[in-house]
């Protein structure tokens, strides 16, 4: 399978080749080019492509060649007129080393001329910050009107200006007096909050945490439906538990990221630094010690907890903006597209379900663009009517 490039658009190092940077943009791409030798490699490879030429023949070329070749095809198909809204796509076999690359170097911004969506359907735009914060009391209070917040609840200041949340803690309260709030993130949105004890918590599209106004002298628990990004405030007194259905994770202060989504069959824990245990509700005897880039596996079905050595970049990108995929099922990169912009995908194409598909896509791109890379494949066709997404 092809490795992920060094990600950085590849409409700066086309510009590079014809001198038509300006001087923020080579600043950047100078700035990228010393930051690692694959870099310089990377560029190298480009250009001496666009110096030599080449077709797209040969199984045994090298991903960055066949991208390049895709890519100059692309750059003349933007001079033919724009095709009907549902292109008919097939001839599976010529794609296997387009799989693996397509994704990873798409440049920014760049078009095919194939419109995909028609001119009565409106864009499809990604998440953006929003959440519902319920209070202990049961009222509600909408997060995404960007508007500010100031209100005092059991010893803590709570405040947001519609793109977080924070929790300064004033005074200590005993367990019994104990307030719990919620946030609920919809699908289509994500949010960031502090909680009291100085934890920051990144929730993803569809994610609901239940947690204390402020952590008693105890254990600090949290209750997690979704999937979540933390960075743990160290505390050696007091442990900090996230309860995502069938599973605890415990820690003292670490870095992980677990998705724990209802319709998921597992529940993953990938750990970015520190040590977690993860064990299970009902049997805490069956447990995994995570070490850094080590992912721990709860399968739903079998009840079973495995562990495995990961990329974490693949499961946390998502917080910095970008959709990682290795070797991944459609079906399952489709269901993680979905939740962000909140679609419904239906396969009528069954056997599409199965394909793989490795590569980087930008997290804030309009949806429809995403469907146009995924279509550059020649694997699958997409008709869409308003949020409903049919795979052909």
């Amino acid at each position: 399978m092809a490795r992920i490039t060094p990600e950085i658009d590849f409409e700066l190092i086309w510009k590079k080749r014809h001198g038509t940077l300006s001087r923020d943009e080579n600043q950047m791409f100078e700035a990228w080019l010393i930051e690692d030798q694959r870099h310089l490699d990377y560029f190298n490879k480009t250009d001496r492509f666009y110096r030599e030429g080449s077709g797209l023949n040969g199984s045994t070329m090298d991903p960055g060649g066949a991208w390049n070749q895709v890519w100059m095809k692309i750059r003349l198909n933007e001079r033919r007129k724009k095709r009907k809204r549902i292109a008919t796509l097939a001839s599976a076999a010529a794609s296997v080393i387009i799989l693996t690359t397509l994704f990873v170097l798409l440049p920014h911004g760049l078009r095919t001329g194939r419109d995909v969506i028609p001119a009565i359907s409106p864009s499809i735009p990604p998440g953006t910050d929003k959440a519902m914060l319920i209070l202990d009391d049961g009222s509600t209070i909408d997060l995404s009107l960007q508007k500010e917040l100031s209100i005092q609840s059991g010893g803590t200041t709570i405040t947001s200006r519609g793109t977080s949340i924070e929790y300064q803690h004033r005074e200590e309260t005993g367990a019994a007096l104990l307030k719990y709030n919620m946030l609920t993130v919809p699908r289509g949105g994500e949010f960031f909050m502090t909680l009291a004890d100085g934890t920051s918590v990144w929730l993803n599209s569809g994610t609901s945490l239940r947690y204390p106004v402020q952590f008693a002298s105890g254990a600090r628990e949290v209750e997690l439906l979704g999937e979540a990004y933390f960075e743990v405030a160290r505390d050696e007194q007091r442990p900090f538990r996230i309860l995502s259905g069938a599973q605890v994770v415990e820690v003292i202060g670490t870095s992980f990221n677990i998705s724990s989504y209802a319709d998921d069959e597992q529940i993953s824990t990938t750990l970015i630094s520190g040590k977690v245990n993860v064990y299970l509700t009902a049997d805490p005897a069956v447990s995994q010690i995570l070490t850094p880039s080590h992912q721990s596996v709860f399968h739903k079905t079998s009840g079973l907890l495995t562990q495995a050595e990961v990329n974490a970049d693949e499961y946390t990108s998502w917080k910095e903006g970008w959709f990682r995929f290795e070797d991944q099922d459609l079906s399952e990169m489709m269901k993680t597209l979905s939740r962000w912009y909140d679609v419904s995908v239906t396969f009528e194409n069954k056997v599409a379900m199965n394909l793989k598909f490795t590569g980087n896509i930008r997290r804030y791109e309009n949806f429809e663009k995403i469907l146009e890379i995924i279509e550059r494949t020649k694997e699958v066709e997409f008709e869409i009517t308003d949020k409903q997404i049919i795979i052909k």
